[in-house]
């Protein structure tokens, strides 16, 4: 039997974990919830920043090609002009106004043209990303402006022919202060050229690297020039420089170590990186452009694996979340909307960096948990000291009394209490005195009585000494029930239960749902249990005692039962009436099954029905032998054949009628 010592600290302890490991749970689901949501969109919102930063720095170099276009219909650019060419393209790499009225120019003045608005709507500053304006015609002729670095500036020039190209450093004003080199160089040959060529339109070049920078890529958006017949005159190109998207994506604030690139769409090759690494590496072929897969940042090379493994999704999914090494990652991935590029924008945010807060809280809300805990299992030992102390001092003094010998002294800590434990015991008090007052009465009775000569006087006393017997008679009945209660502790209820034959193929965890829905009684020497008759509506296992079974109409002894035996489960199990009346033969404890709490057992587990009903038709023969009562009783019809044919079929049908189930 569990100890309140031990019980009451358990419960209060499992009652405060299971709150605290509760309330944690669902703040860190809640909490993991709304990082996730909050990651979601902040990726969101990185990757469309970022798209749109993109655009804006790529859109200007288109937009200048069609400028450039309507210069050269309006005569203000003069291609064929490579003097005049230089000047116009030297103004816009040093971002000047090129579409200004400029009256000191010879030959080349930009005018600006009242029937052309958008035009004279330009202003300085177009194209901050133009690095490098050129043209090349079909005669091998080449005309280039560079801003190398933003320090430097060269004038690179080609005439006609097999002549050399020959690199010029220019001033502040755009004049020319020294002769750089001389190099062979055919632009016809160069593959932006061919681009423009093949494409017959506006296009964009191939991404290479910088001949003189290697943490740069370019890129060219070139054009070609037809003349009045519609042959082609030549190509008008651009070299824009892509360090500016990385340095863009390396400022981002997008998580402490979130990660930001853009590749290739085809090719998986690295376009601009957050990650401060080269985009070209050197090998035995020649300067090579990097590939994602091998970007010497960890996370960027371990997402591109992903991604590459599963690429058939990327195409279809923009938001991933991935286990990389062991860490949840959130991917976005988002294709530039660029009629020319395909290129794919993805953001990386590791979880790591925002549930740091949440791990913390969770950690404190662990400490806090076992801390309470703690407090909780000494506060549990206390209160369990404080109420089972007194219960132990209350058991002590009714042993003392029983035995006639209570210690004044046992009770008086306890009695002062002001609680019902107090209350108790000082009843305990009043009834020791009065227990102790009675016999030195009665004693005192007993020796009036032996020295008493007159008849009248004697019954008299003797009257008194019965009320005295039927005081001690009361002690002794309490006494014997109490080591009858003892008995019964050791009683494994579990097994007799399985000897009852409908319960023998019962789960232990169907036998102890039977043990809950039953209930024990203390019946004293001569009560009756149940008479023949009446209802069926309980069984009985014997615990400790004994019964008589007769059958009071025609006065005939059957037979006797003592502990561990069972009787009444047939009628309650069918409905049918006592067959015999069934009386105590010396005080007894019973353990009771009434019908309502078979019904709740029998409808909570409904095989159980089937069982029973199934060991009922196994002992066919005990129903035959009551088939005329059966009749009587209204529960077999004179014509009902199922009971003979299909007798499993029956029982079942009259226990669904009895229990519903």
């Amino acid at each position: 039997m569990a100890s309140i010592r031990k019980v009451l600290p358990t419960i209060l302890v499992l009652q405060i974990s299971l709150a605290m490991g509760l309330i944690g749970w669902i703040s860190y689901v809640s909490a993991k919830k709304t990082v996730h949501e909050l990651i979601a969109k902040l990726s969101w919102q990185v990757t469309e920043h970022i798209h749109n930063q993109v655009m804006a720095y790529l859109d200007p170099a288109e937009m200048s090609h069609q400028l450039n276009q309507i210069a050269i219909y309006n005569d203000n650019l003069k291609l064929n002009d490579f003097e005049n060419s230089a000047t116009y393209f030297w103004r816009i790499i040093v971002q000047d106004s090129v579409f200004e009225a400029q009256s000191n120019l010879d030959n080349n003045d930009f005018v600006n043209s009242p029937n052309n608005p958008p035009v004279q709507a330009q202003s300085e500053k177009l194209l901050e990303s133009v690095k490098y304006i050129m043209f090349a015609n079909e005669q091998g002729g080449f005309i280039g402006v560079e801003n190398q670095n933003n320090e430097n500036i060269f004038l690179k020039l080609k005439n006609q022919g097999n002549s050399p190209r020959i690199t010029y450093q220019l001033n502040n004003q755009g004049q020319r202060i020294k002769e750089v080199i001389r190099e062979e160089y055919d632009p016809r040959q160069r593959p932006w050229y061919q681009a423009a060529k093949a494409e017959g339109g506006l296009t964009w070049s191939e991404i290479y690297p910088s001949s003189y920078d290697r943490t740069s890529l370019r890129i060219n958006p070139v054009i070609p020039i037809y003349d009045a017949n519609g042959s082609l005159f030549g190509v008008l190109g651009i070299e824009i420089t892509l360090r500016e998207l990385s340095n863009f994506l390396s400022d981002l604030k997008i998580s402490q170590n979130g990660k930001a690139f853009i590749i290739e769409e085809e090719t998986g090759k690295l376009v601009a990186s957050s990650s401060a690494e080269l985009l070209s590496i050197s090998t035995p072929e020649g300067t090579q452009r990097l590939h994602a897969v091998d970007s010497t940042d960890p996370l960027i090379q371990s997402t591109m694996k992903e991604l590459n493994s599963m690429m058939q999704d990327v195409t279809n999914q923009k938001q991933f979340e991935l286990n990389i090494e062991g860490d949840r990652q959130f991917i976005q991935v988002k294709e530039l909307d660029h009629p020319h590029l395909k290129w794919n924008i993805i953001v990386v945010i590791p979880e790591a960096d925002f549930m740091g807060n949440v791990y913390s809280n969770l950690r404190m809300t662990l400490f806090l948990g076992l801390g309470v805990l703690g407090f909780a299992i000494f506060l549990g030992i206390l209160t369990a000291r404080w109420i089972v102390k007194p219960l132990e001092i209350l058991n002590q003094a009714a042993a003392e009394i029983e035995a006639e010998d209570l210690n004044p002294e046992t009770l008086a800590t306890v009695s002062q209490r002001q609680d019902e434990l107090g209350k108790l015991a000082r009843v305990f008090q009043e009834m020791a005195d009065k227990i102790y007052a009675r016999k030195q009465r009665l004693k005192k009775q007993m020796e009036e009585l032996s020295r008493e000569k007159d008849p009248k006087k004697k019954a008299t006393m003797l009257i008194n000494l019965g009320q005295f017997a039927f005081v001690n008679r009361l002690l002794k009945q309490s006494q014997k029930i109490r080591s009858t209660n003892e008995e019964y502790q050791h009683l494994k209820l579990p097994d007799l239960l399985k000897n009852v034959k409908f319960f023998r193929n019962f789960s232990s965890d169907d036998i102890q749902e039977l043990i809950n829905i039953g209930y024990k009684t203390t019946l004293e020497e001569g009560e009756y249990i149940c008479r023949e008759d009446e209802p069926g509506d309980a069984f009985y296992i014997i615990l400790a005692g004994s019964v008589e079974i007769y059958v009071e109409k025609i006065n005939k002894f059957l037979t006797n039962l003592s502990a561990g035996a069972f009787f009444g489960e047939l009628s309650l199990l069918l409905g049918i009436p006592r067959t015999a009346t069934v009386r105590t033969t010396e005080a007894t404890i019973l353990f009771v099954v009434d019908r309502y709490g078979l019904q709740k057992l029998l409808q909570t587990y409904k095989e159980m029905a089937d069982q029973i009903a199934a060991e009922l038709n196994n002992h066919k023969a005990e129903l035959d032998e009551r088939k005329e009562m059966l009749k009587k009783w209204g529960l077999l019809d004179e014509n009902d054949r199922s009971f003979s044919e299909n007798p499993l079929s029956w029982i079942r049908q009259l226990m669904t009628a009895r229990f519903g189930v």
